[in-house]
């Protein structure tokens, strides 16, 4: 019966692995039956070695069979061209031969061809870096251990250089892969190999400490674990020569030259961050006490540090879309500046915690300022992002043993402030009231993070009465920018404030003021000063803390300003009408809502408190500006004149007069957009005015409904044909349409129209009410609605596929690098699955989910001839991901596929359905999808 079954196995294994070795480099058979089959058979053998007296002979008798099936699987294993569940399948079962034969058996099966094995496991395991399947790697690493352990007796003292290059080849591609696993293993893997022939091989050692150095501060805490473990031995064993070797490869890591060809040359993105994870990492090993040994001086680091930054600064930002998100704290801000490279703050911010705790702060301070003034912009934001750093790690500065240093780099920040004023002073072009866009450069990035460096300064240091004259200087500098034209700067000085709002601070706003009132008689420093008093009113009109009384410092320079209004040209009466409305809109704040005790049957004459006396004396003098030549001038007049009627509303005296006197100057910038249709095409902000304008028509329909309901009637037919001239341009507009002033001029009379119903008593029946009907349903099919757009498909929808090779123009002429999803992945959608541009989330093999913007039809710009499914993920990968298994979810509609007239025009329209895709999915928790069938 034994030889029956011996003789039957011996045969099917025989010709099942003759079958494999025949058809294995024809991809048109299908192997799956055959390596299944072989799988059941070497299930067999490992389960029954032990038991069945049979299996030994097998092995004795049919050795050269076993290393062809072995071989044969191994080579259908590391070939990426095959399906990765037949690849894993062959992985785990020569895996479990070697975990379940005895050794002498694999060793005789194994050492003749060790040479090909290792190398073809290492290819398979680094064939994408670190986007190579985590399993396939996993399997390969656990190979390379089992027949390394297996046979390394044999040839270790031969041919360990060759071994060498293998493990540095694993190393070098591997340990940054995006699975924890695959890291964990390449250290135990090392361990082992230290463990076991360490005395034959000593080259493993420096391999092990290397790998422990680049990943100290894994994520995973069962890595951060083990490779601690393996340090602390290390240091505990042979100290003096472990620190030795540890400060020996900081100063290497340090050599600026060969950072800087590596940055310069090759901009690689693994190399750029791996050198700071190193340097960070052997930084925090060797610990403070011997940093300042071997660094007293730590210039070199220093200028390490900021020349990583340096050529990782492209287009920094702050990650925060809108001018209303609201920074909590400049740790908050440090956390969120974006670099390229995936160089991470956190490692900058550790750094400047141990050079801190190594006792080299006013070195740290002296050596930046001597360098920074001979730096360029990319070098200046470097070193100033690093000397942040060092201020977000100071505990105190209690002794004002910093004092001096800290006050040099004031010093040298103020200048560069200064500096950039002129870059970002109020203009016609003004930004800021012609577009609510949030947008940063690095000249922006770079006063933003100045304003933080200083305030952070101000903050530490010990003695401020003493250099109140700078300190001052600074809060005038700082308030100069709360009003210039950058929303990015803008939103950072509101927290700037916040750091620097102590009593120390509150007692120099007396002084502020008094300075602006001098300026903004200097017709060369007017500018400068309104925005610093439209600051000082803005952010501090609510401040229980602040004991003074604003009103009361700012109401004679209010008075002042409307004395000199009309002697100012366009831009500095501008900033003037800033003021104005600053301290109108804190007249609310201040005051509340005031109420006339006039009885006109007892009272001759209504005795009006003093600021409704002061505020209608600003209605009243800069209504003319409406009719100014400069447009943004009547944008902030209405602002002006809205908050004023508000502010006064229950003192009609005051309001009616200026409702009745202003109406055809009001009524002309509405009836303009008809009459001009064409001019306001060419100069948008036309629309901006007419916006504004219907915001103060409605307030007044408020104060006085009947004058207003027959006022509005002869309107309405401008309002009319400018509604509907309008949409047709918005419903084939894209996103960022959304953010242009024909977008708030349609947003403005939409929003207004019930508040017009209700305070006119409009019945169904009225002819106002039919024209406001007919305007409401032109806009109910409105097909720019980017985030909400109406579909035939429900979404979201889901799908998974492999990436396949496309046309290869997405990265070449596109700047839009797409995974192509294989026609089978196509499929998966359904049959009512619109053409178009799309967005949603992506999963790439095993990592997390990104944002991504798709695009779903036949390219009719290129005249496709099919349809094909494009994904660009909204993330940098190191690499291409051919093959890749890629999971999305399509959560919204942004527009139709266009033929587009141009190439540009494409790549423009491209770059905005990715802006609008950042955007809409930024809110988003991710939390909610990660559960999601598709990606498990």
């Amino acid at each position: 019966m034994v030889d029956d079954t011996f003789k039957k196995f011996t045969n099917f294994y025989v010709e099942a692995t003759q079958v494999l070795e025949k058809n294995r480099e024809d991809y048109s058979v299908s192997l799956q039956p055959i390596i299944k089959a072989l799988v059941d058979f070497n299930s067999l053998l490992c389960r029954d070695y032990q038991n069945l007296p049979w299996i030994g002979e097998f092995f004795d008798k049919n050795s050269d069979t076993i290393q062809k099936c072995f071989i044969n699987m191994h080579f259908i294993f590391c070939d990426e061209k095959r399906d990765i569940d037949l690849r894993l399948l062959c992985g785990q079962s020569i895996y479990n031969l070697f975990k379940e034969i005895p050794k002498y058996e694999m060793k005789l099966i194994v050492s003749p061809i060790v040479p090909g094995l290792l190398n073809n496991f290492s290819e398979a395991a680094i064939d994408k870096g670190s986007n190579t399947n985590s399993d396939i790697v996993f399997y390969c690493l656990n190979l390379i251990e089992s027949v390394v352990i297996t046979t390394y007796d044999e040839w270790i003292d031969t041919k360990g250089s060759q071994f060498e290059v293998i493990l540095n080849k694993i190393i070098s591609n591997l340990t940054t892969h995006k699975s924890k696993n695959v890291r964990l293993k390449i250290v135990t893997m090392l361990k082992k190999f230290n463990e076991t022939f360490k005395i034959k091989f000593q080259p493993i050692k420096i391999m092990l400490i290397e790998v422990c150095i680049n990943i100290y501060n894994d994520e995973d805490n069962t890595i951060k674990n083990e490779v601690n473990n393996i340090i602390k031995n290390n240091m505990e064993l042979e100290k003096s020569s472990f620190i030795r070797h540890l400060t020996k490869e900081l100063n290497t890591s340090l050599d600026k030259p060969s950072l800087s060809n590596l940055s310069s040359t090759t901009k690689n993105q693994i190399d750029i961050s791996r050198v700071l994870i190193r340097i960070h990492n052997l930084i925090v090993i060797l610990g403070p006490e011997y940093l300042s040994t071997i660094l007293s001086v730590s210039t070199k680091l220093l200028d390490t540090i900021a020349s990583i930054l340096t050529v990782n600064i492209d287009k920094v930002s702050i990650v925060t879309e809108k001018k209303n998100d609201s920074l909590q704290s400049s740790l908050q801000f440090f956390n969120l500046i974006e670099l390229k490279n995936n160089v991470r703050n956190d490692l900058i911010l550790n750094i400047c915690n141990v050079l801190i705790k190594s006792g080299n702060i006013n070195d740290i301070f002296d050596n930046i300022i001597d360098v920074i003034n001979i730096s360029n912009i990319d070098g200046k934001i470097g070193y100033f992002i690093i000397c942040t750093g060092v201020l977000l790690k100071m505990e105190s500065n209690e002794n004002g043993q910093y004092d001096s240093s800290l006050l040099l780099l004031l010093e040298v920040a103020m200048e560069n402030l200064t500096y950039y004023e002129k870059f970002f002073e109020s203009k016609e072009q003004d930004k800021e009231i012609s577009s609510e866009v949030f947008e940063s450069t690095k000249e922006s990035f770079l006063v933003s993070l100045l304003l933080i460096l200083n305030s952070e300064i101000i903050s530490k240091l010990h003695s401020k009465l003493k250099y109140i004259d700078i300190i001052n200087n600074f809060y005038y500098t700082l308030f100069t920018y709360t009003f210039c034209n950058n929303s990015s700067i803008c939103q950072v000085t509101g927290l700037c404030i916040n750091i620097i709002s102590d009593t120390n601070f509150y007692r120099s706003i007396p002084s502020l003021v008094f300075l602006c009132n001098n300026n903004l008689k200097d017709y060369t420093k007017c500018s400068r000063a309104a925005n610093v008093l439209s600051g000082l009113i803005f952010y501090l009109k609510d401040r229980n803390e602040c004991s003074i009384n604003l009103y009361e410092e700012t109401k004679y320079i209010v008075e002042d300003i409307l004395l000199s209004l009309d002697h100012n040209n366009q831009t500095r009466i501008f900033s003037l009408l800033k003021t104005l409305l600053s301290f109108i809109t804190a007249s609310n704040t201040w005051f509340g809502e005031l109420k006339s005790t006039y009885n006109y049957e007892k009272d001759e004459e209504e005795i009006l408190p003093e600021v409704i006396v002061l505020i209608h004396k600003i209605l009243t003098r800069t209504k003319h500006l409406i009719l100014s030549d400069f447009l943004p001038v009547q944008v902030i007049v209405f602002d002006i004149m809205k908050e004023g009627l508000y502010f006064c509303r229950n003192f009609r005296s005051k309001t009616l007069p200026i409702i009745y006197g202003n109406w055809q100057s009001i009524k002309y910038k509405i009836t303009r957009l008809q009459n001009e249709y064409m001019d306001a095409l060419m100069n948008p902000i036309i629309f901006l005015v007419g916006a504004r304008a219907i915001s103060v028509i409605t307030y007044m329909a408020e104060l006085s409904g009947t004058f207003m309901y027959l006022k509005v009637n002869e309107i309405i037919t401008s309002i009319s044909f400018v509604m509907k001239e309008t949409a047709k341009k918005s419903s084939k507009a894209d996103p960022v349409y959304c953010y242009s002033q024909m977008f708030e001029f349609q947003k403005s009379i939409l929003v207004n129209i019930p508040i017009f119903v209700k305070y006119f008593n409009l019945s169904c029946t009225d002819e106002l009410s039919e024209k406001f009907a007919s305007i409401c349903e032109i806009y109910i099919n409105d097909k720019f609605q980017p985030s909400i757009s109406i579909m035939k498909c429900n979404l979201p929808v889901a799908f998974k596929g492999t990436v396949v090779r496309g046309f290869g123009r997405g990265g070449k002429q596109l700047n839009c690098p797409t995974a192509n999803l294989s026609p089978e992945t196509i499929s998966q959608l359904p049959d009512n699955f619109e053409n178009g541009v799309y967005c949603g989330f992506a999963k790439l093999n095993d990592s997390d989910l990104f944002p991504m913007v798709m695009s779903y039809g036949d390219n009719p710009h290129f005249n496709g001839p099919s349809k094909t499914l494009e994904v660009h993920i909204l993330h940098q990968f190191p690499s291409d991901f051919y093959s890749a298994k890629l999971a999305c979810i399509v959560l919204f509609h942004i527009r139709p596929m266009l033929t587009f007239p141009s190439t540009e025009k494409l790549i423009e329209a491209i770059e905005n359905d990715k802006s609008f895709s950042h955007k809409i999915l930024k809110g988003i928790s991710l939390e909610k999808y990660r559960d999601n069938d598709i990606f498990k």
